[in-house]
């Protein structure tokens, strides 16, 4: 059994407010201070009966010995809080606040006399809030989110995590190539930006003709920076590949700036691989 607690006040008489006594019984029959004065302040207790003062309160606290004061559990609480603001991982962060908001409602509803029911009810809200974006981080990392008919693509693209992914996914159309189609146009700006997943196609530029390996973006500088293509870009019949409206993507990447630093990210691994392909071919 946990150690007992017991909390006895003086009279109250008008508005004259008595300090409370809350003290722990020891194993050895000893009785120690459980709270501070300053603790002892909140959890006042009085009453009247027939003119009389009276109040007598038992509480069974956690722990043979008891493992906590007061003052250490509210303490305990305050570091673990403080911590969890100094982690920069998200998930480490959430669940770290919310072990520390238990230990606060631990305090407010089992070690005070009297249970602070507001002040549990606000921790509690805030622990729900954390763990309910603790949940959508956690489900926005999952690869269940991606339907079966996307998991290839997933894997070649790579460079994101699931939820982006599928965000980025909404507003694209993927299709197979019937006829040989011209993608970008130099000296013009495109409207759409292409990745390609699979099939033939060449590039044109100074009137020199190049080849271009799949799994690339096309398109990108100029969704990127609203320039024009600086090269004709065409695709041969049975390709596959995914495109999406720039203007609407565009839309959707400024609504959601983590999409927008994914795919920016991606899009730079990608030039950064066709400037090695460049700088081979020249050599």
């Amino acid at each position: 059994m946990g150690q007992e607690m017991r909390a006895r006040t003086s009279c109250r008489r008008g508005n004259a407010i008595h300090p409370v006594v809350v003290h722990r019984r020891l194993p050895r029959g000893g009785v120690k201070p459980l709270l501070s004065g300053q603790d002892q302040a909140m959890v006042r207790q009085f009453g009247e009966q027939d003119g009389a003062c009276w109040r007598q309160r038992e509480v069974i606290m956690f722990g043979e010995g008891g493992w906590f004061s007061g003052e250490q559990l509210v303490l305990l609480g305050a570091v673990v809080q403080t911590m969890a603001m100094l982690f920069r991982h998200q998930i480490i962060l959430r669940v770290t606040f919310i072990t520390g908001s238990a230990i606060y409602i631990a305090f407010y509803l089992l070690v005070l006399p009297t249970p602070l029911w507001e002040a549990a009810f606000a921790s509690l809200a805030m622990a729900t809030a954390t763990f309910y974006g603790l949940v959508v981080l956690l489900v926005s990392r999952s690869k269940l989110i991606i339907p079966g008919s996307l998991m290839d693509l997933y894997h070649t693209m790579g460079g994101m995590e699931p939820g982006e992914f599928r965000s980025l996914m909404r507003s694209s159309t993927r299709r197979v190539v019937e006829t040989t189609e011209t993608l970008t146009q130099e000296g013009e700006v495109p409207d759409r930006l292409y990745f390609i997943e699979s099939g033939s196609m060449w590039a044109e530029k100074n009137s020199q003709e190049f080849t271009l390996p799949p799994e690339v973006f096309i398109g990108e500088v100029a969704f990127l920076t609203g320039k024009p293509a600086s090269a004709t870009v065409r695709v041969a019949p049975g390709a596959r590949l995914v495109e999406w409206d720039a203007a609407t993507l565009k839309r959707r990447v400024q609504r959601n700036s983590r999409v927008r630093l994914a795919l920016e990210a991606r899009i730079a691994e990608d030039l950064a691989g066709k400037v090695t392909r460049a700088v081979n071919s020249e050599t």
